[in-house]
């Protein structure tokens, strides 16, 4: 049994692709010449990993054993790649996939085990005599070399496993994409500030619906729901932030304005209390719900206030209608906007009258968005424009997939590289919001290796959270994500991916502010929803996140797992009886959040 040692790696307390360029044509003797040069590349692999196992097997001596490991985990790390990039994988190759990512985790436990000890040994025999005459014991080291052993034998035979399925590596459907060199932002904030282009109609609409009808007689005591609706991806948000933020609409409530991001979760107790944090200004410890509600209403009497409760997906009446009795209690006027997925949803809280489906953005403004995140300040290219006006037209007026679409080919001027997107298999599928996520694996797809680990990572953030630049760039470095690398240490490659991630709208910078607590300026970030759904589906059964996971998904798999602390008591026995004996990482957020990076400690 492996024991763990928690005080590994104890961080901080926080308040809150290789680098080659390939293009695959879709077009005749070109086409059919680059998907048999990326079979045989495959083939080659394939060959590679048959050769390093036949090697593991004969050769003796643990150091040499351990090299070969090193060349293993490269060749294992080049075929994940090399997979992920294809489209539409079926069952079996995802099942596959598993098996290899598993393969390159256990690569890194045994050759991190060994690098230890051997560390340990050198630091011992610098030490004492008695601890080094202790460490080259016979029986201390009979048990390295067995631990070791055992180790490489499951490695083997996991290899093993794995080869004998080779036929469905060597039989993957070809990508008619392949990654682009990373290049560095330069303009980080500039290429991913607050865009809004298109939305200047829809939002005068909604300030004139807020503002406009406190006469109206038939809606004295009742709070008016004015909900915003559409598929993901069209920016409902960032329109309730437009209207939010305008002059006109926090003229007409300066008493009180509001706002709540509500998500899955949908416990009126909890957003009652969150409210009545955001009226007073103060945090609430209480738990009854009727004492809630009695300091709910007496702190929003006679108050004209705006309330968004933003990305509500609850569509049980009966909570509905307890919150909403709650919130019934200010001045003549009051309103509550909404921003949801679900018409039902709409329905359900009364805002039949009042609802605003949000529209596709226009040809021309979706093109403009296109254009601003794929160049910039930089001169455009007409020839690549024509291109990517094709592009737009695909995207169906989803803000989202041209912010995402752009943002990826950004970094190249190449021609055939924007005609390889144009003609890409996702715009087969019907659906739009299949589209859309489609639109952002593909954007993963050519991230960096580095970036692709970096974005995982950030499925154990809860949704909407903001989280500094700076701890999350060192949870990275602590998971061993991102490394010294030639010249530049740690730090300085893991802005480089944060940069990376910005440029590509992965993350969503905020102005950075002063903390007087730690004198100095923070950088925060945060991830649309559906980066969020993505980053989710691409980290599945190696992350665990207690907002959006069930118990059930926890196995022994796990590698990284966060629980919010209104949870911890319950889930703590169950995280231990379920044991997942490879957890690396353990995020515990509270105000203020902790985050605890750990290695297993396989000595005992």
């Amino acid at each position: 049994m492996a024991s763990w040692n928690f005080s590994a790696k104890l961080l901080l307390l926080a308040r809150c692709t290789p680098n080659n360029f390939c293009i695959l044509h879709r077009s005749g003797a070109m086409e059919g010449a680059l998907v048999a040069a990326a079979a045989r590349l495959m083939f080659d692999k394939v060959t590679a990993l048959l050769q390093v196992d036949e090697k593991l097997k004969t050769i003796t001596g643990t150091k040499r054993k351990m090299e070969k490991l090193k060349e293993l985990s490269t060749i294992i790390d080049m075929v994940i790649q090399d997979i992920e990039y294809r489209p539409f994988i079926h069952d079996a190759v995802k099942d596959l996939l598993k098996k290899l990512k598993y393969l390159a985790y256990d690569l890194e436990d045994v050759v991190d085990y060994y690098d230890t000890k051997v560390l340990q040994k050198k630091q011992r025999s610098k030490t004492s005599l008695r601890p080094v005459r202790d460490f080259f014991s016979f029986d201390n080291q009979v048990v390295f070399k067995s631990r070791v052993g055992g180790m490489i034998k499951a490695i083997t035979e996991s290899l093993d496993s794995i080869l004998l399925q080779k036929s469905i590596l060597l039989n993957l459907p070809q990508s008619s994409i392949r990654m682009s060199e990373p290049s560095l932002c330069r303009e980080t904030h500039s290429c991913n500030s607050f865009v809004v282009i298109g939305r200047e109609p829809e939002k005068n609409k909604i300030v004139d619906m807020l503002t406009k009808d406190d006469d109206d007689e038939s809606n004295h005591g009742i709070v008016k729901v004015i909900a915003i609706v559409g598929m993901g991806g069209l920016g409902k948000t960032t329109l309730a932030q437009l209207v939010y933020n305008d002059a006109r609409v926090q003229d007409h409530f300066s008493s009180l304005t509001m706002w709540k991001v509500v998500g899955a979760e949908f416990n009126p107790t909890k957003i009652m209390k969150s409210v009545l944090e955001l009226a007073t200004g103060a945090s609430v410890n209480i738990s009854e719900i009727d004492l809630v509600k009695q300091k709910l209403e007496k702190a929003l009497s006679r108050k004209k206030f705006l309330l968004v409760l933003d990305d509500v997906w609850n569509e049980d009446e009966l909570q509905w209608g307890v919150l909403k009795a709650a919130l019934t209690c200010g001045a003549r006027g009051s309103k509550i906007l909404v921003t949801t997925r679900s018409q039902q949803v709409s329905l359900i809280m009364g805002s039949s009258n009042t609802t605003h489906p949000i529209q596709q953005l226009s040809r021309d403004d979706c093109l403009s968005l296109f254009q601003q995140f794929a160049f910039g300040d930089q001169a455009v290219d007409q020839n690549l424009m024509k291109i990517g006006a094709k592009i737009v037209e695909k995207c169906g007026g989803v803000p989202l997939a041209a912010i995402s679409l752009g943002s990826m080919l950004r970094s190249t001027r190449e021609e055939t590289y924007w005609s390889s997107v144009l003609n890409s298999e996702i715009w087969r599928l019907g659906n739009q919001e299949d589209k859309v996520l489609a639109v952002l694996k593909l954007s993963y797809d050519t991230l960096h290796p580095w970036s692709k680990k970096c974005f995982s990572f950030a499925s154990l953030i809860p949704k909407n959270y903001r989280m500094a630049k700076d701890l999350l760039i060192k949870l990275w470095i602590a998971n061993g994500f991102v490394r010294s690398e030639g010249n530049f240490d740690a730090e300085t490659n893991g802005n480089h991916v944060f940069n990376d991630l910005v440029m590509r709208s992965f993350l969503i910078l905020f102005t950075p502010y002063y903390d007087y607590y730690s004198d100095s300026h923070v950088t925060e970030c945060t991830m649309h929803d559906l980066m969020h759904d993505l980053a989710r589906s691409v980290s599945a059964d190696v992350y665990w996140n207690s907002d959006e996971d069930s118990v059930e998904d926890i196995g022994k798999r796990i590698y990284h797992l966060q629980i919010y602390e209104r949870k911890f008591p319950n889930m703590t026995r169950v995280v231990l009886d379920k044991k997942p004996l490879h957890l690396r990482t353990f995020m515990y957020f509270t105000p203020p959040p902790i985050y605890i990076t750990f290695e297993k400690d396989q000595s005992a």
